[in-house]
């Protein structure tokens, strides 16, 4: 579970097979939050102030949420058949169900 204050962000990054994600929220209501892929980038400024980006890692699937409400928030991942792959159950951390 995750204690989460109001505009804090909750991010995962999910096994490459999940289709979907859940959060439920503090009052028990569930969400569907989009998984996408995403790749980390670096940014670079010549003198002129122009913009490089170049990339800076492999492409990993994610999924995030940011908190309308304070409180404990559980984030669930599911693959194309509906399976739970991964439970949010703690702090800042999942396990593998």
């Amino acid at each position: 579970m995750l204690k989460t204050k109001v505009y804090g962000r909750i991010a995962f990054e999910m096994p490459w097979e999940a289709k979907r994600a859940d959060v439920k929220l503090p009052c028990g209501t569930i969400e569907n939050i989009p998984v996408f892929d995403r790749q980390k980038v670096n940014y670079a400024y010549d003198h002129h102030g122009y913009e490089t980006v170049s990339k800076s890692g492999d492409i990993i699937k994610e999924a995030r949420f940011t908190a309308r409400v304070a409180g404990v928030h559980e984030m669930f991942c599911y693959d194309k058949n509906g399976d739970v792959l991964i439970a949010s159950r703690h702090i800042g951390g999942c396990h593998k169900m």
